[in-house]
């Protein structure tokens, strides 16, 4: 089990498994249940989970019960090592840059991947339309071919196509794993 909290995205994913999801399934806004080929729950992602845990709470996530149990010195290293990470994702500002990733993420990359596609292709004016943005064209190009969103959604860019630089710029990307 791994439970990760992801600043760009400000959603927390629970995994249970490390198995692709071959469906998904909203238990109430903004909770959704993942579920392997055989039905199996893979895993429970929160969506604006800084709305609905607070940044001492993300900090301070505990598993009881462990079935293989850490004690003394390593556990509190661990222990202090995840608040750590959580402390200092959830101190970061959001920047357009990070906004522009984010959905790329939701919108495209992610849905492409629960339906089991092996590419995607993300046109530029798509994501300023959803960001609601659509000056400083070259934040849009950055955040879309930089190496922050392929290892973050773990993605290959295979090319662009169409202007250098405008709207109609599309991204052509392969899904990684």
């Amino acid at each position: 089990m791994k439970i990760e909290y992801s600043h760009t995205a400000d959603a927390l994913y629970v995994y249970f498994r490390e198995v692709e999801a071959a469906r998904s399934d909203d238990i109430a806004e903004g909770v959704v249940v993942d579920f392997d080929a055989q039905d199996q729950i893979v895993g429970i992602e929160i969506l604006d989970a800084s709305s609905r845990l607070s940044a001492q709470e993300l900090a301070n996530i505990t598993i009881e019960r462990w079935p293989v149990e850490i004690t003394g010195q390593r556990a509190a290293e661990e222990d202090e090592r995840r608040k750590a990470i959580v402390r200092a994702e959830a101190s970061q500002p959001i920047y357009e840059a990070d906004r522009i990733r984010q959905y790329a993420l939701e919108h495209f990359i992610e849905p492409a991947r629960r339906t089991g596609r092996r590419y995607v292709e993300i046109r530029l004016g798509a994501v300023q339309e959803g960001v609601g943005k659509h000056s400083n064209v070259p934040n849009f190009i950055n955040a879309l071919g930089g190496r922050k969103l392929l290892n973050l959604a773990n993605l290959k860019l295979l090319k662009t196509s169409g202007p250098k630089a405008g709207p109609n710029t599309v991204f052509h990307y392969e899904i990684l794993g």
